[in-house]
């Protein structure tokens, strides 16, 4: 771990300046705050409008690191039809993967978006992963963005194998105009 090893010294006479290597990981007690505070500012800075939760059914002949990456190319795929469907241009979002007790990765997104039919994402979400079980609610505040994503990013940082811990479309932070 570089942040209880290394550090960086600038000398220009007289002075000294040292900078500490961080190794940016979850599990750091010296950086995890650090990336905790991180995630809530990129949550809130997306101005998102909806709290969308994907489950993923328990399958003992797989693993949960399989049943995550089917999470999110169902994600995928689920924002691509809606952008078709609903004749949009993108559908902005950050992803948080949570690990319940048992292990079994949900996927908890916020998005900037008018609506999403609940029925419809079940539906999609049935078809592509045969996992319909979906919640959906709008955002009423920005510290409940802050607690949603903080909720299961700060449970455990474990990530599953093969995907991130959390990731957005590269429009989430953009000054776009939050559709009413």
């Amino acid at each position: 771990m570089f942040c209880q090893e290394w550090c960086l010294v600038k000398r220009i006479h007289p002075e000294t300046t040292v900078i500490p290597l961080r190794c940016k990981c979850w599990s750091c007690e010296e950086c995890r705050p650090g990336r905790v505070q991180r995630l809530i500012h990129e949550a809130k800075s997306g101005k998102p409008t909806l709290f969308i939760t994907l489950t993923s059914r328990r399958r003992p002949d797989r693993s949960p690191s399989w049943a995550a990456r089917e999470l999110v190319k169902a994600w995928r795929i689920l924002r691509s039809r809606y952008i078709k469907e609903h004749g949009k241009a993108s559908l902005p979002f950050l992803a948080v993967f949570e690990e319940t007790k048992k292990g079994w990765p949900h996927l908890h997104i916020v998005a900037r978006t008018k609506w999403i039919d609940h029925a419809w994402l079940s539906n999609q979400m049935a078809a592509l992963h045969d996992s319909p079980n979906v919640w959906l609610t709008r955002v009423t505040s920005m510290s409940k963005v802050a607690h949603y994503i903080t909720k299961y990013i700060g449970k455990n940082p474990h990530r599953f194998e093969g995907v991130k811990r959390y990731w957005r479309s590269l429009d989430y932070l953009s000054p776009v105009a939050v559709e009413r």
